[in-house]
């Protein structure tokens, strides 16, 4: 390590080290550099490097990454197993692992298509001594449970989160179900998730069906109170409510459209028949004068004007014709039937 002329911090790798890389990164690379924002010296060597998207390992890919037989016929016990002669670890192979079909297509599935963890299971494999080859079943209990592949900080974790997002909004309660149980089974932190099913109630249910909100703010109470495993039932029950209510983006639509109006026209001074008038000043440059008081009326209801002078009415909110937005879009219809008659008779 030491300091640059600007003086920012590196740090310096040793040959061997610089050479593994460069032959691991083609092979193995599965995060998204996209979404991760590297350290310094990440950052540099990704400028020098090709970066590639590798695809899951499956029995007709690893032959590059896996050491290769001798024989042309797979099926064959004999012989043994070169190691790829970039990795270092592998050049004193053990005779006879996973020589055979079931015992390299075991290996394989283990690594659920991830090519680092293949390479990490070989390396271990390649390190130790045999009595006498491993069958599949020897594999299992010699390098244990698979776990599920999923870094929370990386691609595996935008990408899971993404597809319980969408399968709520696309109201299939199995998928969603099955996206909230890969996360919770890999480690996710149950909090993280039911955050963004709060959100996903606001978002993409809205006024629709106030009570997803509801539900997902006692999911949380629950969780709280229970804790892990038994309070994950309840982030499961606010996940079915989502996925199975009835959907509305109007409310964040809504807010988009408010957000925008109010950056253009923010100066804008509300009319003076709304505002306060704690002040004789106040009342006297006319604060409050001529307000009606919406209970005073037969219907509740005074259908003033309470937009800025100069600003026209404008229509954030269209509620959707499904679910409680359907009630609300009666209500809004009568009240605008209710203005328009009181403004055409002054």
């Amino acid at each position: 390590g030491g300091l640059s002329a600007a003086g920012d911090a590196f740090m310096m790798f040793p040959p061997s080290v610089a050479r593994f890389w460069i032959a691991i990164e083609p092979v193995c690379r599965a995060e998204q550099a996209s979404i991760e924002r590297r350290p310094a010296i990440a950052g540099c060597a990704a400028m020098r490097a090709q970066q590639t998207v590798a695809p899951m390992v499956t029995a007709s890919v690893p032959t590059s990454i896996m050491p290769s037989s001798g024989s042309a016929d797979r099926s064959s016990t004999a012989g043994s197993r070169r190691p790829p002669a970039f990795h270092p670890t592998m050049r004193s192979v053990q005779p006879a692992i996973a020589t055979t079909v079931p015992r390299a297509d075991a290996l394989i599935a283990s690594a659920d298509g991830d090519g680092r963890f293949l390479l990490n299971q070989a390396e271990t494999l390649f390190s130790v001594s045999f009595d006498a080859p491993l069958d599949p079943a020897g594999l299992g209990q010699f390098l244990q449970r698979r776990v599920a592949v999923y870094d929370k900080d990386r691609e595996g974790h935008y990408n899971l989160i993404s597809a319980l997002h969408k399968s709520l909004r696309g109201s299939d309660p199995q998928a969603a179900l099955y996206y909230l149980a890969r996360m919770l089974v890999a480690g996710e932190e149950p909090l993280y998730v039911l955050r963004r099913i709060t959100r996903f109630a606001s978002e993409d249910i809205g006024l629709a069906d106030p009570q997803a909100l509801v539900q997902c703010l006692a999911a949380k109470d629950a969780y709280e109170f229970l804790g892990s495993p038994e309070g994950e039932l309840a982030i499961v029950q606010a996940c079915l409510y989502c996925a199975t209510a009835p959907k509305s983006n109007a409310a964040y639509r809504a807010q988009k459209a408010a957000w925008q109006s109010a950056k253009e026209t923010g100066s804008l001074m509300p009319p003076a028949h709304i505002l306060n008038a704690p002040t004789r000043l106040m009342k006297d440059i006319g604060y409050g004068k001529g307000y009606a008081y919406d209970h005073d009326t037969d219907q509740g209801f005074s259908g003033a004007d309470y937009w800025p002078a100069g600003m026209s009415p404008a229509t954030f909110y269209t509620p959707v014709d499904r679910g409680f937005e359907r009630k609300i879009s009666e209500r809004l219809a009568y009240w605008d039937d209710l203005r328009r008659g009181r403004r055409e008779n002054g």
